[in-house]
């Protein structure tokens, strides 16, 4: 096959590898007189590859000629089988080439080899952007991961912190009632100090202690009957309701809920509480108190005990701490006290 002389080494090496083409051909089989559809699956200078639509039956060697377009020029090219595949396809390698064919098909030649070049540029560019966008995505998820951490941790540090106040306000709490407790003790220690320096003012330590024996030789039996009149009377403070009128509040423990009112009495054992609205529960039913008595803030744990009518309801206190207990004792003492006097 004679070559243009416009061709170079390098252009002929480009011509003559198969270039990939997905075309329509049909192959002749002169000597059969038959006409196989067929598609051209590459080309080059020199031949191309053919798979056939149908089986057909082509030995090696054999003449055929080669019907197609490439890059729109149509072309009847002959030539001989040099192989047939398992997948139908047929080698074929053209012979007796007129030089105007040839040049045609050097420049139909010309044109898919730059056509399949750009298409292989395109796709090492798209397979270039596809990693950039797949390193971007990994990126973009790293940075996902360390803010969602951050925030996680944010959120954990928000927890903590609030837990702490909430722990750092009910020791404020407990605080200023301690503190509150400690000045109502010093005011009486104080008010005992004056009355005890008036005393001593009236008439002299010796003087004193010679009326303080006579009195107690005096009094004798009476002395102490009237103490243990005074320890009765003290005992009977701790039971006897003492009447009250401040804002109440009942938790109701099972089912999470506040029911306002006003209570009415209180003693060391329970205390009586009318509510704005019917009382929701039965008795029996475990509650917590809150109300504020001679200035101080109490919430004691409870029970109801019984319902004198829809909206009365009588308390039970239960599993009272020493220390509730001691300043509910203290607040009912001077209650009382003030009653008396």
């Amino acid at each position: 096959m004679s070559q243009p002389e416009l061709l170079n080494d390098s252009a002929e090496r480009r011509l003559s590898e198969r270039i990939p083409v997905n075309e329509k051909a049909t192959l002749l089989q002169g000597h059969l007189g038959s006409a196989t559809p067929c598609t051209l699956v590459d080309l080059c200078l020199d031949g191309c590859r053919v798979r056939t639509d149908a089986e057909i039956r082509v030995d090696a060697g054999a003449r055929v000629e080669l019907v197609f377009r490439a890059a729109g020029t149509a072309f009847r090219l002959s030539g001989v089988t040099e192989w047939t595949g398992r997948a139908r396809e047929v080698g074929v390698a053209f012979r007796e080439v007129s030089p105007r064919r040839e040049a045609e098909l050097v420049e139909a030649l010309g044109e898919l080899s730059a056509a399949w070049q750009d298409k292989k540029a395109e796709r090492l560019r798209a397979g270039e952007a596809l990693k950039a966008a797949q390193e971007l995505v990994r990126e973009r998820t790293v940075e996902l991961e360390a803010k969602t951490a951050r925030e996680a941790a944010l959120r954990a540090d928000a927890e903590q912190a609030a837990g702490e106040k909430r722990e750092a306000e009910e020791r404020l709490k407990c605080s200023r009632m301690e503190l509150a407790e400690a000045e109502k003790a010093a005011q009486k220690l104080a008010y005992f100090a004056e009355s005890e320096a008036a005393a001593g003012a009236v008439a002299p330590v010796e003087a004193q202690d010679i009326r303080a024996t006579a009195r107690k030789e005096e009094a004798g039996p009476v002395a102490e009957g009237l103490r243990q009149a005074g320890s009765s009377r003290r005992e009977r403070r701790q039971v006897q309701r003492h009447g009250v009128d401040s804002t109440a509040a009942v938790l109701l423990l099972d089912v999470h809920a506040n029911v306002r009112g006003r209570i009415l009495d209180v003693s060391l054992g329970g205390c009586r509480i009318r509510f704005e609205e019917r009382f929701p529960v039965g008795i029996y039913r475990r509650v917590e108190v809150e109300f504020l008595l001679d200035g101080l803030p109490f919430r004691l744990p409870g029970v109801v005990q019984s319902l004198h009518d829809r909206f009365t309801v009588g308390i039970r206190f239960v599993d009272l701490s020493e220390r509730k207990r001691e300043q509910l004792l203290f607040v009912i003492e001077e209650i009382a006290e003030a009653c008396e006097g």
